[in-house]
């Protein structure tokens, strides 16, 4: 009779056992969702070149720099940040420069370059703590210019948050010469949301820039195309694009730009919580 030799039976039988084996599963790698907040930890960040009062970043980290800084209290009045390349900010949430405790109140300088991947909540995850969003929150006596920002926000805040590409609110500031493209959601009671900025108040002014970012704000106290709620600062020379998926939701008080189908400025006045504001150009 013939004998199975034991190394095949030894062979066959770890086969069996390995075809016997439920399927190891991979949790899926979703490369384009984000890790934390690049504020979360200092590893995400670090300090970028300084020479005298002008700080020159050509990093993410080190724009997330910046962001940690102003939010602990250096404001960087008297300070210039200017970009010297373009800035992917996708590895992380952003958490905006500025906010309501602690203001940034220098000069950010993008000298013509453009700051992609800024994101800050989730389709499924919105953002619910943070009350200033955009590039930066809050801005006080600042000068933002020449910059280009891609935006994808989604937040919840209740209790008048204010949202836009640049800045979520802005005072006795200046911002010339940017744009902003991207797409804006807001889902909390009583918002200002603007596709460029979200409130302004006292004086300042926004020049020469321009917004396609579709804005999103079914609950807001007030909402835009171009700035959500304008109060005491004004546009000169501002565009407002409309794309062919744009689609805004008025509530209530309205702030809006011109509803024309390509690039077309602000014409004389500018509807703003029922009142008519002039606009220079």
């Amino acid at each position: 009779m013939y004998k199975i030799p034991k190394r095949l039976i030894s062979s066959i039988l770890a086969v069996t056992l390995i075809l016997m084996l439920p399927p190891v599963l991979s949790s899926p790698v979703l490369a384009d969702s984000p890790a934390g907040n690049w504020t979360d930890e200092e590893a995400f960040y670090s300090e970028p070149e300084r020479s005298g009062n002008i700080y020159t970043v050509d990093s993410d980290t080190e724009m997330a720099w910046v962001a940690d800084q102003v939010n602990n209290g250096t404001s960087f009045s008297g300070y210039t940040i200017e970009l010297d390349t373009n800035i992917d900010l996708s590895e992380h949430f952003w958490v905006p420069i500025g906010n309501k405790s602690s203001n940034f109140k220098g000069i950010f300088d993008g000298n013509g370059h453009t700051i992609t991947g800024l994101r800050i909540g989730a389709a499924d995850s919105h953002e619910s703590t943070t009350q200033c969003i955009g590039l930066f929150g809050y801005v006080n006596q600042a000068l933002i210019r020449d910059v280009s920002v891609d935006v994808s926000i989604y937040a919840s805040y209740n209790n008048f948050v204010q949202i836009g590409g640049i800045t979520g609110f802005m005072e006795y500031s200046t911002i010339e010469d940017c744009s902003v493209t991207g797409s804006m959601t807001s889902t909390g009671n009583g918002s200002a949301v603007g596709g460029f900025v979200g409130c302004t108040n006292n004086s300042g002014e926004i020049k020469n820039c321009h917004s396609s970012a579709s804005v999103t704000a079914s609950k807001a106290w007030a909402a835009g195309g171009f700035v959500g709620n304008l109060a005491g600062v004004s546009t000169v020379n501002c565009l407002r694009y409309r794309t062919g998926n744009r689609r805004i939701f008025f509530h209530r008080r309205l702030c809006r730009s011109t509803h024309a189908d390509e690039f077309k400025s602000f014409s004389r006045k500018l509807l703003c919580n029922g009142k008519r504001h002039s606009i220079r150009r």
